[in-house]
C-alpha cells in the first residue's frame, strides 16, 4: 500500500461504509495506521530489493541492516487477510478507477527514463537482447544501470517515487494458455456458421441411420411430447433403424431433442416467447453435452414434421436450436443479436466442422479443473466433473493433487513458459468451513493470487454453465463470485490484480 507515510503491509482486511479499507505496518516509514484507502502495487522482486534500499534510505536515513522480507511472504500475508469479511467486487470498481491512470502515468514516465538511458549508453543503437545491451555500454564505459541509478539520485525519493520504481519493474506476468474456442474467422455470417453446424449434423444423422442404430436424448420435454418421441420411435422401427434413448448422455448420441421459447438471454424466469424457436426452453446437463460436443439440439418441431411424411427429415433450419439460455446478468443486452441468432450451439458444430475443433469437446481442452465444497445443489460434483470431461478439460479429483499440480505450473510460469488454466469451481457454500479450499491448496494458491498470478481461477460454478452456453471459454468472470468470504476475498484479490495487467498493457 502505497501513502505518503511510505509503503505498507497489510495486516488486516475489512469493509467499511466508503467501501474497502486495510490496517497497515509501514515498511518504508514508521508506525502503524488503521482503516486506510489503498492501491496495490507489485511486491519487489528479489533483483531490486538495493533500489528498495536506496529509496528507504533517502526517506529514513542510514540504510538499515537485517533480513530481507520475501516476496511470497508479502503475498501470503495479502492472501490470507482475505479470509475476513469483504465487499463485493464492484466495491473496489468504485474505489479505484481516478487512481489507475496515476498509475499508468508514472509506468510510462519510468520506461521512457529507461529507454533514454540505454540510448545514451550504446550511441542510440538498437537493442536485439540484454546481453547485447550489457556489451555495447560496457564500450562507452558506463552501464545502463549505472546511469539508471544516478537518475533515481537526481530525484527527490519520497513515497510516490516508490510507486513509480516498484510498478516499473514489475516483472512480466505470463498469462495462462488460452482455450481453442471461436477460431471462425470474424468474416463467417450468420448463414454461414448455420449452413456449417448442418452439414455437420446431415452427416451425424446419416451416418447413424446407415448402421441401422439411432441413439438420440431427450431433454426438459412435458408429457404431450414425449407422447411425440415415443411415436416417432415406431416410426423410425417400421422403417427399419433401431432407436434407443438412454437416460444418460454418451458419445454414442446421435441427437439431442429439446422444447424450443426462451429468449437466449435474462433470467430464468422469463415467459415463453413464441417467436423463439431456435432457442432451447432450458439448460440441462445433456443439453450442454451435446452443445460442446457437437451434437444436434433438435426442436421438438423436428418430430412433429417427421411424423407428418413419415420419414426422418434432413436436421437443418428450422427445426434446429442455435443457442441455450443463460443466467448471468453479467451478460449485455447488447449481446443478443436476434431471436435465435447468439448462435453458441451453431458456433459449436461450425468450429468442429471447419476442423477447428477435430475431437468431441475441446472447449475447456487443456483446462485443470477441481471442483471446491460438499456440492449439495441440485448438480451434484460427479455430474459437474462429467460435465467438464465431456468439455475436454482435466478433472483433479483431490485438493492434494490439485495443490501439487499449482506448484508445478509456478514453475513453468517463473521460467516464461506457456501454463494451462486451473480452475478452482466453487459451489454454493456461503461458510469458509464447508468451501473447501484448505491446507496446502489454500496456501498455494493464496501465494499464487498473491503474486499477481494469471493461470488460477476462482469462481462460482454460475461461470462454468454460462461460458458453455456461450460457447466462450474466455468468458468474463466478474459477476461470478464465490459466496464464502474466503473464496470471495481471493476472486476480489485476483480480480484486481487481473485489472492492474490489462492497465499495463
Amino acid at each position: 500500500i502505497n501513502k505518503p507515510g511510505g509503503v505498507a503491509k497489510v495486516t488486516n482486511f475489512t469493509s467499511t461504509p466508503k467501501g474497502p479499507a486495510y490496517d497497515v505496518k509501514y515498511v518504508v516509514g514508521t508506525g502503524r495506521e488503521k482503516e486506510v484507502s489503498a492501491q496495490f502495487i507489485s511486491a519487489v522482486p528479489e533483483d531490486m530489493r538495493d533500489d528498495l534500499d536506496e529509496v528507504a534510505a533517502g526517506i529514513d536515513g542510514p540504510k538499515k541492516t537485517g533480513p530481507r522480507r520475501s516476496r511470497r511472504a508479502a503475498a501470503a500475508s495479502l492472501a490470507s487477510a482475505t479470509s475476513t469479511t469483504t465487499t463485493p467486487a464492484a466495491d473496489y470498481a468504485s474505489t479505484t478507477p481516478d487512481e489507475k491512470p496515476k498509475r499508468g502515468r508514472k509506468l510510462s514516465e519510468s520506461k521512457k527514463k529507461r529507454r533514454a538511458n540505454r540510448s545514451r549508453s550504446q550511441g542510440d543503437q538498437a537493442t536485439p537482447s540484454a546481453k547485447s545491451t550489457s556489451g555495447a555500454s560496457a564500450s562507452d564505459g558506463a552501464s545502463s544501470n549505472s546511469l539508471e541509478k544516478n537518475a533515481r539520485k537526481a530525484t527527490q525519493p519520497n513515497s510516490n517515487t516508490q510507486l513509480s520504481h516498484t510498478s516499473a519493474r514489475r516483472p512480466p506476468n505470463k498469462r495462462a494458455r488460452a482455450s481453442p474456442t471461436r477460431s471462425l474467422s470474424p468474416d463467417f455470417t450468420v448463414p454461414n456458421i448455420v449452413n456449417l453446424a448442418a452439414s455437420r449434423y446431415s452427416r451425424i444423422v446419416e451416418a447413424a441411420t446407415k448402421s441401422k442404430n439411432l441413439t438420440f436424448v431427450q431433454s426438459g420435454l412435458d408429457d404431450s411430447q414425449q407422447q411425440q418421441v415415443k411415436k416417432f420411435e415406431s416410426m423410425v422401427h417400421k422403417l427399419g433403424i433401431k432407436a434407443t434413448t438412454p437416460r444418460l448422455f454418451s458419445a454414442a448420441v446421435s441427437f439431442c431433442v429439446v422444447s424450443p421459447g426462451l429468449r437466449p438471454f435474462g433470467g430464468s424466469g422469463d415467459a415463453p416467447r413464441p417467436g423463439s424457436p431456435h432457442v432451447a426452453a432450458k439448460r440441462t446437463l445433456k443439453v450442454m453435452k451435446a452443445l460442446v460436443c457437437g451434437i444436434p439440439i433438435m426442436s421438438t418441431a423436428w418430430i412433429d414434421e417427421c411424423l407428418r411424411r413419415g420419414k426422418l427429415v434432413e436436421p437443418k433450419e428450422p427445426f434446429t436450436i442455435n443457442t441455450i439460455p443463460t443466467r448471468g446478468k453479467g451478460l449485455k443486452e447488447s449481446e443478443e443479436l436476434g431471436e435465435g441468432s447468439y448462435l453458441s450451439v451453431s458456433l459449436a458444430a461450425a468450429n468442429m466442422e471447419m476442423g477447428n475443433d477435430k475431437k468431441k469437446g475441446n472447449l475447456f481442452k487443456g483446462t485443470s479443473v477441481h471442483l471446491l465444497g460438499e456440492w449439495s445443489s441440485s448438480v451434484g460434483k460427479n455430474d459437474l466433473a462429467s460435465l467438464m470431461t465431456f468439455c475436454g478439460a482435466n478433472v483433479v479429483s483431490d485438493s492434494v493433487s490439485a495443490a501439487r499440480l499449482i506448484s508445478q505450473k509456478k514453475v513453468k510460469a517463473r521460467a516464461a513458459r506457456d501454463v494451462d488454466r486451473v480452475l478452482l469451481i466453487c459451489d454454493d457454500a456461503t461458510t469458509d468451513s464447508k468451501c473447501g479450499l484448505a491446507g496446502d491448496l489454500l496456501n498455494e494458491t493464496q501465494n499464487h493470487i498473491g503474486d499477481g498470478g494469471t493461470f488460477v481461477t476462482v469462481v462460482h460454478q454460475g461461470w462454468v454453465y454460462d461460458a458453455i452456453s456461450c460457447y466462450k471459454a474466455d468468458l468474463e468472470v466478474t459477476n461470478y463470485p464465490p459466496k464464502a468470504n474466503l473464496t470471495k476475498g481471493l476472486f476480489e484479490v485476483m480480480l484486481l490484480f487481473s485489472n492492474a495487467d490489462a492497465n499495463d498493457e
